[in-house]
């Protein structure tokens, strides 16, 4: 165990020779074990192995940093945050090494003389900057620093556009303003949200319902935006969102049915750190630095195929820096378009939008089940119910099989009947060639319209149903022909039939 709080230690007092020398010898073992590039030097270096001073251990390179630098104010700092991913970066003083779980850092001098007096002052010993539960440095010089490897450059999602100072200070201040001026918030599980231009309804993830338009300052930004050529529509929804420190939104996509590409986030007030996961692969999670003041757009394989989302956490670390990042309030403002017609993305696999049709299936003769579920009574005629049949057939292999299912018109000990056995008879008495609504314990004609009841929301809308008399499906499959009916059963208000389709001639 590299880092145990319970187990305390005097700060500033110094191991014993014998201890400090056995854990010299597990440490260069490690370093041998993990960096095998680095050499351990007898004579002295200006490159110090410090180990016990890693995130494995609790050390942050903060701390690191107030303990070293009065040493040497231009020591150069190579530091392993707790991370797999194997990248090298160099920023300033600092080589930030994101490999597999290191426990130790280096520390390198402008000379050998201030190496050799940090290494006197700090080697065996817990440095008063740090807690009496951690672990005493154990340092050695070493000929070189390690290698610099790039396996893999972080970069971000295809179609992904950040423009760091979109915004300033008092732009930001004058849009909080009065963005934040309304008294409508609605608060979420994990922040506050504010709506303008159309409500967000996160039960459905659509934007339908008119509410507050939206102000004329942030139409401003809007023209801008359009003006500079980063987008060619006008965004006619916003959503505030307000987050309190250690608060996020789960990772999501914009919904494609909903709206159009790209979505347009302004940053304010803090920093934070926004994680990109791929809907393709997920392993794939790239974490992108949104600053304060920055618009990011996100639009293309970065808008339809990644979800993106913020985690609950007071603390992000840097993607650049590695450096702890503490979270303040922080407001972002959201600008979409609202779609509205079908969206034709080529990310299908991810895209919520209905593309398919049950008269032209979108696949070969290649397969060897077809299972068609309460699809059939809702198409209207029966010659496009005889069209999905065909359908269903064509998309079948020579001997392939499909199960179809539809509704009775006989619901006598069905479920659903039970379920609407303290229904009152209906007595509609509307004209006999019109679409009834049903609203009774029986069906009174074949074709009618059914109430489907959204849950939790009490939104009812109505259903086509054609409903099958007895020996009426066997007819249609019969109709349709190139098919071996297998069985017709009836279960539960359910005619259910099974069917081979015949080899070709």
């Amino acid at each position: 165990m590299y880092f145990n709080p319970l187990k305390q230690r005097q700060l500033g007092s110094k191991l014993e020779h014998g201890k400090l020398l056995k854990k010299e010898r597990k440490s260069r073992e490690q370093l041998r074990r993990h960096d095998p590039d680095v050499e351990i030097s007898e004579e002295v270096t200006e490159h110090l192995l410090v180990s016990n001073s890693s995130v494995l251990c609790g050390v942050s390179l903060e701390e690191l940093e107030n303990i070293f630098l009065p040493f040497d104010e231009q020591a150069y700092f190579t530091f392993f945050p707790n991370k797999r991913l194997v990248i090298f970066q160099n920023y300033a003083r600092i080589d930030v090494c994101i490999k597999s779980y290191r426990s130790y850092s280096f520390v390198s001098f402008s000379s050998k003389e201030r190496a050799s007096a940090a290494r006197e002052a700090l080697n065996g010993v817990v440095p008063l900057q740090l807690k009496v539960s951690h672990q005493p440095f154990i340092i050695s010089y070493v000929k070189q620093l390690p290698a610099r490897k790039l396996s893999e450059s972080v970069s971000y999602p295809e179609g992904l556009v950040i423009i760091d100072n979109y915004v300033s200070l008092e732009q930001e201040q004058r849009i909080m303003d009065v963005a934040l001026g309304t008294t409508s918030a609605n608060s979420l599980r994990h922040r506050i949200v504010l709506h303008y231009g159309y409500e967000f309804d996160y039960s459905a993830n659509i934007a339908v319902k008119p509410t507050f338009p939206i102000p004329e300052i942030v139409h401003q930004l809007i023209d801008r935006i359009i003006d500079e050529g980063l987008i060619e529509f006008r965004p006619d929804q916003l959503t505030v969102n307000v987050y309190e420190p250690g608060q996020g939104i789960p990772s999501h996509y914009d919904t494609h049915s909903s709206f159009e590409d790209p979505v347009i986030c302004l940053s304010m007030c803090s920093d934070v750190v926004m994680e990109f996961k791929d809907g393709a692969n997920s392993s794939r999670v790239i974490p992108v630095l949104l600053r304060r003041g920055s618009l990011c757009l996100i639009k293309g394989e970065s808008r339809y195929r990644w979800k993106h989302g913020i985690v609950n956490r007071r603390y992000d670390i840097n993607p650049i820096t590695n450096r702890v990042m503490p979270r303040k309030l922080r407001v972002s403002l959201t600008l979409r378009k609202i779609r509205r017609k079908p969206c034709m993305c080529q990310y299908k696999e991810f895209c919520d939008w209905d593309r398919e049709d049950a008269l032209c299936l979108p696949f070969r003769e290649v397969a060897d089940v077809v299972l068609s579920v309460a699809v059939l009574h809702h198409i209207a005629s029966s010659t496009r119910r005889q069209k999905a049949i065909r359908e269903i057939l064509r998309v079948l292999k020579p001997g392939g099989r499909a199960c179809i299912s539809v509704w009775a018109m006989d619901q006598t000990n069905s479920e659903y009947a039970k379920m609407r056995k303290n229904k009152e008879p209906s007595l509609d008495k509307s004209q006999s060639n019109r679409l009834k609504v049903h609203d009774g314990k029986e069906f009174v004609q074949q074709d009618m319209l059914v109430p489907w009841q959204i849950p939790d929301k009490g939104d009812t809308y109505l259903r086509y149903y054609h409903l099958f008399m007895e020996g009426e499906l066997e007819k249609l499959l019969r109709l349709v022909g190139c098919c071996q009916i297998n069985s017709i059963e009836k279960e539960q208000g359910n005619y259910i039939a099974v069917i081979t389709k015949l080899h070709r001639n």
